[in-house]
């Protein structure tokens, strides 16, 4: 499958299935199963957002999720970050759904300061929330070039 099919056919539970077994098991243990994924995630940087670069966060995983968040949105919907990632993804024809939150991990762990082994659940956590969606309708929901470049 493809990056654009594989983030638009998967199932939106599959996310936290590709992550490493101890990785799904703390999420799971933080409630998933009770809990959406955007909270599950903002528990999951909460633990131990002590560890991270500040990011604007003045140590809220509620910031952090958010800033978080918004690097994600921007590696799918802008024409003018993480181009060379996102070109590596759209030449392969064969993309697990653990090689994309890998790359995307990848790309923006040092733009918000963390490791990317420690971003990864956030990463499928926020892939999950996104649900079935087409990538063309979330972008046009969630991303505006125009107020992002007044804000940078």
């Amino acid at each position: 499958m493809n990056f654009k099919n594989i983030l638009e056919e998967s199932d939106p539970d599959s996310w936290v299935e590709c992550l490493e077994d101890y990785q799904r098991k703390v999420i799971y243990d933080l409630g998933l199963e009770k809990e959406s994924p955007q909270t599950t995630a903002k528990k999951w940087l909460s633990a131990s957002i002590g560890n991270n670069a500040n990011f604007g966060t003045q140590k809220s995983s509620e910031l952090f999720f958010e800033n978080v968040k918004e690097e994600v949105v921007k590696f799918l919907c802008s024409d003018n970050h993480y181009e060379k990632e996102k070109s590596k993804l759209a030449s392969m024809e064969n993309v697990t759904q653990m090689y994309v939150v890998a790359v995307i991990s990848n790309a923006i762990s040092p733009i918000v300061g963390t490791a990317n082994t420690f971003l990864s659940p956030v990463i499928a956590l926020i892939l999950m929330s996104f649900g079935k969606i087409s990538l063309n309708s979330f972008c046009k929901s969630h991303y505006d070039e125009a107020s992002l470049e007044e804000n940078l």
